[in-house]
């Protein structure tokens, strides 16, 4: 077997090697955020494997339980943020339809605004989701939902630079065609180059036609990627 063979079957068996560590530590991040009971062998073997230290994996389970409680207080106070919702929409109506009676109108705003006093609490669970959304608790899918945006961000640049240019030659074909147009109608030949300049134009446009359409389906794609971080964002085991 050859030199570079033998590199290849020993970075391949290394890679596979890594992934299968972290893997495991994956797994062992549950378990004991689980407070399941592990054994010390297994530990210091998937330790090892990783190449963390007990320091390092015990802030990682730390990390993992603090989404969780984050998550468990979202699901146990959705019903007091729907409700305070509720309210919103309810006084908005109620000033909109603003009653007859201005004292009455301002006694159910009193009312309501009471009510809702009582569930301030429940806006701060809006505020821990935003802080799950933002990838505090999970860089790893902060980092590629920044590249992705990057991407998309720069294809919508190129796409509107590219529109820009295609508006431009469609309306250089069009004065052109109206040009043909009027000097025909005085009984005039046109010169033949006003057609040709048309061809270049249209032609320039259908151009730019296809590289917009592959551009809108990147795009796409991106938006399509994008989604699915977001729908990760709140999993409990996200790190």
């Amino acid at each position: 077997m050859k030199l570079f063979e033998l590199k290849k079957q020993a970075e391949n068996r290394k890679s596979e090697a890594r992934k299968q560590a972290r893997t495991r530590l994956k797994k062992l991040r549950v378990q004991l955020a689980d407070d399941t009971d592990v054994d010390a062998n297994e530990v210091a073997e998937i330790m090892q494997a990783a190449g963390v230290d007990f320091e390092e994996l015990e802030r990682q389970v730390a990390m993992l339980k603090r989404r969780r409680a984050l998550l468990a207080q979202i699901e146990r106070g959705k019903s007091e943020v729907a409700r305070a919702a509720k309210i919103d929409e309810e006084i908005q109506e109620a000033e909109d339809a603003f009653a007859p009676t201005l004292q009455k109108h301002q006694q159910q705003v009193a009312r309501l605004r009471a009510e809702q006093s009582d569930l301030t609490e429940s806006y701060k669970l809006i505020s821990i989701e935003n802080s799950l959304r933002s990838g505090a608790t999970c860089p790893n899918l902060a980092a590629a939902k920044e590249r992705l945006a990057s991407q998309r961000k720069e294809l919508v640049r190129q796409q509107r630079g590219l529109e820009h240019q295609q508006t431009h030659h469609k309306s250089s074909a069009k004065v052109l065609k109206a040009e043909i147009a009027r000097q025909r109608s005085m009984g005039a030949t046109p010169p033949p180059r006003l057609a040709e300049e048309i061809a270049v134009h249209e032609s320039k446009a259908a151009g730019f036609e296809q590289e917009l359409s592959s551009i809108n389906e990147a795009i796409g794609e991106l938006e399509f990627q994008l989604e699915e971080l977001r729908e990760r964002e709140l999993d409990p085991n996200c790190f």
